[in-house]
C-alpha cells in the first residue's frame, strides 16, 4: 500500500508501473512510458491528435501508391 494514503488527494491514485502518486490519474500509458494525469492530459490528448492525423496522411498516401501500381499492372497487362 502506498505512504500517501492519509494524505492523498481527491482522485490522486498510486501507479504500479511508475511506483509514485499521480493526481487527476487517467492511465498509465506505455508508449510515452509515463502516466497521464492533470500535469500532461492536454500535451496526451495533443500526442494523440497528431498520431492520428499522421496515420491519416500515412494511409493517403499508401493508398494512392497502391492506386497508381494497380493502374500500371492493369496499363502493362493491356500491352
Amino acid at each position: 500500500m502506498p505512504a500517501l494514503v492519509a494524505g492523498q488527494p481527491l482522485r490522486s491514485k498510486h501507479c504500479s508501473s511508475c511506483d509514485i502518486c499521480v493526481d487527476r490519474m487517467d492511465h498509465h500509458c506505455v508508449w510515452i512510458n509515463n502516466c497521464v494525469g492533470s500535469g500532461n492530459q492536454r500535451m496526451f490528448n495533443i500526442f494523440c491528435i497528431c498520431q492520428t492525423i499522421a496515420l491519416a496522411i500515412f494511409s493517403f498516401f499508401a493508398f494512392k501508391g497502391v492506386c497508381v501500381w494497380l493502374w500500371l499492372c492493369v496499363a502493362v497487362s493491356r500491352l
